[in-house]
């Protein structure tokens, strides 16, 4: 294959690693370029597949899609990397007040979700682990991904295929010519960009609306058993096993670079105050960058005046559920299988 067909990917958080996997699948050939910088999302993801969030219960948008998506991805890189790294279980989410009961009783009887809206458990029924005074309840097809192992494993993958070079990319080695991309001396059809809130800096991105914000996730061990699956009431508790949790998570938007050892806040410890009658034991404190468009849509497909660039980013919160359809519609685009979806389009940003 000639090397001008040849894609060369920016990043390897989630984005850029379902992208490749993709393109490799299809056949393509492509080179991905990784220079593990600090505050990478990726690196400290919990990868929880949530369809109903928020205060409404808002059912996730194209939730169905992305759910069918997600599930069939995994499972397929899964037996290809020889990992396990996905895992289906539900949210037991506690009622704040009654005003959220009321929200739940509305949406319960309508037809959209009635596949993602549970059992009711009224007060008292965790009395032992959960301050539940208002009463639980389940939301179904939800999931767990191991984002780190995922990555690891498809690193592994990549380097031992020769597709993979750990190296901070200077946007300044990347020239255009005729439509081609080079970079390190070599031509390439399309050169994606999935650096996520690093696109700020890109010279050719860098004017899509970005408001990304610093997550803290939380490393804790539990002090007495608790209920199945992910437990959700503002904040949130995702089993490990072994009686750990990741606890999450915090949106900052300002002084994003701070390291959470230093801050003498814990919003995260002092929530939990209000859902666990035992405070875990606090192991481990992290810090992650989401990239998120101002739409709070994700931004993919190709820049106006120079088509051979393209870029995956804004995935946010959710990319673990929305990352897999994404990544398969960029690939089969590439590929001329389809049109770019228009709400994702990047030139709506352009227009």
């Amino acid at each position: 294959m000639s090397s001008t067909k040849e894609i060369l990917i920016i990043g390897q958080g989630l984005a850029g690693t379902l992208l490749a996997l993709e393109l490799r699948k299809s056949g393509k050939s492509f080179l991905v370029v990784e220079g593990r910088l600090p505050y990478s999302a990726s690196a400290v993801a919990a990868g929880i597949l949530n369809p109903v969030t928020g205060k409404r219960l808002a059912k996730s948008w194209r939730a169905d899609r992305f759910l069918r998506s997600a599930r069939k991805t995994y499972r397929e890189w899964e037996s290809l990397l020889g990992k396990t790294f996905f895992k289906e279980t539900r949210v037991l989410r506690l009622f704040k007040d009654e005003e959220e009961q009321k929200v739940w009783k509305k949406k319960k009887d309508l037809l959209e979700y009635k596949d993602f809206l549970g059992k009711r458990y009224h007060q008292g029924k965790f009395k032992d682990s959960l301050k539940d005074k208002h009463g639980s309840f389940e939301i179904l097809k939800a999931a767990i991904l191991d984002v780190q192992t995922f990555l690891q494993a498809s690193k592994d993958l990549f380097a031992s295929e020769g597709c993979l070079c750990e190296k901070n990319i200077d946007h300044a080695d990347i020239s255009i010519a005729d439509d081609i991309a080079k970079y390190s001396g070599k031509s390439y059809h399309r050169v994606i960009f999935c650096e996520g809130f690093r696109v700020g800096g890109n010279p050719w991105f860098q004017s899509i609306p970005m408001e990304s914000s610093q997550g803290e996730i939380q490393t804790v061990m539990a002090n007495a058993p608790l209920p199945e699956g992910i437990l959700n009431c503002g904040k949130w508790l995702r089993p490990l096993g072994n009686g750990l949790f990741q606890a999450g998570s915090t949106h900052k938007w300002d002084n994003m670079y701070s390291d959470p050892e230093k801050e003498n806040d814990n919003e995260i410890q002092d929530e939990m105050k209000n859902i666990l009658h035992q405070v875990p034991v606090l192991l481990h404190r992290r810090t992650g960058i989401r990239p998120a468009s101002k739409d709070r849509k994700p931004v993919l497909g190709f820049h106006p005046q120079n088509p051979c660039l393209g870029i995956l980013n804004g995935l946010g919160a959710k990319g673990s559920m929305m990352g897999p359809w994404m990544a398969k519609h960029l690939s089969d685009v590439i590929q001329g299988v389809t049109q770019i979806d228009s709400e994702l389009d990047v030139r709506r940003y352009y227009n």
